[in-house]
């Protein structure tokens, strides 16, 4: 199984970030792309996008999601001052201390686990695109603007934002794949044992990329747990099964484009009201167990905003 590049994963964590104050992060995925002489462009928005490779006729990219805020506010100093927070290592899990008090802070693993999981499968696929989003965390303000002449370079997108090795199958009443799709990755899925499938995740961007575009979309775990609290962490070996599957599903689908069933999806509209959400049911791993705080829904700010 693949390795996590930690030094990939020093550099991301470390970086605070919140909504509408994702600088930091930005710029720690800007310096890895150009380190491996990828192309990026931002939006209007300001959320990035990163390209690898160049599409043949007929091709589309493989799309990999994560948003690039947390809700981590004890942070906010650090990010005026251009602080770190201290990573440390401990029998394969991540977690973050605060630099000023030495206190555990969140690792802000939801979702910049995501981020790093994007950036690894990347770096090992030939051709594809990372889509970076702002204020997710504010009821995704970023990809609810997000470019669709650049995302519509896309034949299918993946996002890792969910907790340990979570699968979602509705975003926000939104379904994210139809049955010919699954029927294609399901064999990836079980062999990674990436079958705790989840009716209803409260939301995410790659809802907003369900609704703009007409492709088939999947939202994974990245590994994070205690999200929303000061105890969150990240489990490595997680993370490195996420890669790895995701890695498979873009060997098996390729450079192809898969259309959206709209017709099934009308069909199963009501669906995702018959199974309870397991979003919340988090298990504690090692010391300072936390309940973690489910995402609740929060009015969407159209305000000016600076990266």
């Amino acid at each position: 199984m693949t390795k996590l590049n930690m030094k990939l994963a020093e550099s991301i964590f470390s970086a605070p970030s919140l909504s509408e104050k994702e600088g930091l992060v930005l710029n720690a995925i800007r310096k890895f792309s150009d380190e491996n002489n990828w192309h990026t462009l931002m939006d209007a928005y300001g959320n990035m996008y990163v390209q690898k490779g160049q599409l043949e006729r007929g091709e589309k990219f493989p799309v990999l999601v994560a948003h690039v805020d947390t809700v981590h506010y004890d942070h906010s100093g650090l990010i005026e001052t251009g602080g770190r927070l201290d990573i440390q290592e401990e029998n394969g899990i991540l977690r973050a201390y605060h630099p000023d008090t030495g206190m555990q802070t969140g690792i802000g693993g939801d979702d910049k686990a995501g981020v790093i999981i994007a950036l690894e499968v990347l770096s090992k696929i030939d051709k594809g695109m990372c889509a970076f989003f702002r204020a997710e965390e504010l009821g995704c303000i970023g990809s609810s603007q997000l470019d669709t002449d650049i995302m519509a370079q896309g034949g299918y997108a993946i996002q890792f934002d969910a907790p340990g090795n979570e699968v979602s199958e509705y975003v926000d009443g939104v379904k994210l794949y139809d049955s010919g799709f699954l029927d294609l990755i399901a064999p990836t899925l079980e062999e990674f044992e990436m079958t705790d499938f989840v009716k209803y995740n409260p939301f995410t961007d790659i809802a907003r990329i369900r609704e703009r575009l007409d492709y088939n979309t999947l939202n994974m775990g990245a590994g994070y747990h205690h999200y929303h609290s000061s105890t969150e962490y990240v489990v490595i070996n997680e993370m490195e099964k996420s890669i790895a599957c995701a890695l498979e599903i873009v060997q098996v689908l390729g450079s192809k484009h898969y259309p959206f069933d709209e017709l099934e999806d009308d069909l199963n509209s009501d669906a995702f009201y018959l199974g309870e959400s397991n979003w919340e049911e988090d298990t504690p791993l090692g010391p300072n167990p936390a309940e973690p705080e489910p995402k609740s829904e929060r009015p969407v700010r159209r305000a000016a905003v600076s990266v």
